[in-house]
């Protein structure tokens, strides 16, 4: 269990958001392909966000150690190490198969060790709240006609509301992408 917010924003976009987590102490890590395995990389300035990678976690040091564990030489942080992480990333267009996916923030509620509740740093979870913010201003909540993935409903419309930057806004109502 935990909080989230799905959203359609875009790289430049994404950047606001990952700058106000390092404001607010984060170390933002991204996954890496390196030797043929993937790698945890942590940077605590925005060059550690690259166009090409559309998933981060921001590790906020003061809630608590990340604990990085390595699975046949591919790397992801631990799962007590999870309450000290928030899940972000941004949207990337397929404009071959006219598509937009989202992404989102997404913070746990807390986990169970050894039958015992173990809930989230209040620390982190100003910081969640605090990002939501920054992505509720970029990509305002609106009402958009759109196509949806789900073959079953193929060629029809609905009408939804989605945090949407107005640069994807644009994309889905003049060249009518579908949203996924």
């Amino acid at each position: 269990m935990g909080k989230q917010i799905n959203y359609y924003m875009g790289y430049k976009d994404f950047l606001s958001v990952a700058q106000t987590a390092l404001d607010n102490g984060a170390v933002i890590y991204r996954h890496e392909r390196r030797n043929g395995k993937m790698q945890m990389i942590g940077g605590t300035s925005l060059e550690i966000v690259k166009e090409d990678t559309v998933f981060y976690y921001f590790h906020f040091p003061t809630s608590g150690e990340l604990i990085i564990e390595d699975h046949y030489g591919n790397q992801h942080p631990s799962h007590s190490s999870a309450l000290h992480l928030i899940e972000a990333g941004f949207s990337r267009p397929n404009h071959e198969n006219r598509l937009l996916r989202s992404n989102r923030l997404y913070l746990i509620t807390g986990r169970y060790e050894n039958g015992i509740w173990i809930p989230r740093s209040e620390n982190i979870g100003k910081c969640y709240s605090k990002l939501v913010r920054i992505v509720k201003r970029i990509a305002p909540y609106t009402e958009i006609e759109h196509y949806v993935v789900n073959e079953m409903y193929k060629g029809e419309k609905y009408i939804t509301k989605e945090y949407i930057t107005p640069e994807f806004f644009i994309l889905v109502k003049n060249n009518d992408y579908t949203l996924g």
